[in-house]
């Protein structure tokens, strides 16, 4: 599995979970650096509080708000693209992302 897959895989688990919990702390409890690119490959524990947002809504609001951890500059909107969307066996919303370059995605 290519890193881009393992930091969508780990982002999205840990982002999704985070909507479920009904608290206003923040804290990764669980982060797993790539020590190549030193961007996060595997974020979880309560990374944004409780919202009526869509799930989408709230990966790219946390994307956005965490540019210079991911070392994005554009809009997460025009730095992502989401290739799939699923529900695991738990109900969590499972998102797999392709990064993109001025619109063309980028391959590892």
């Amino acid at each position: 599995m290519n890193k881009k897959n393992l930091l969508s895989i780990g982002l999205s688990v840990g982002l999704v979970s985070s909507m479920l919990a009904p608290t206003s702390s923040f804290a990764a409890n669980d982060t797993n650096m790539n020590k190549e690119t030193d961007t996060p490959s595997f974020v979880s524990g309560k990374l944004t509080k409780a919202s009526s947002k869509t799930p989408t809504e709230i990966l790219f609001d946390y994307l956005n708000e965490q540019k210079s951890l991911y070392k994005f500059s554009s809009s997460a909107q025009d730095s992502f693209k989401i290739v799939s969307t699923e529900k695991d066996e738990l109900g969590f919303t499972v998102f797999r992302l392709q990064q993109l370059y001025e619109g063309t995605p980028l391959l590892f």
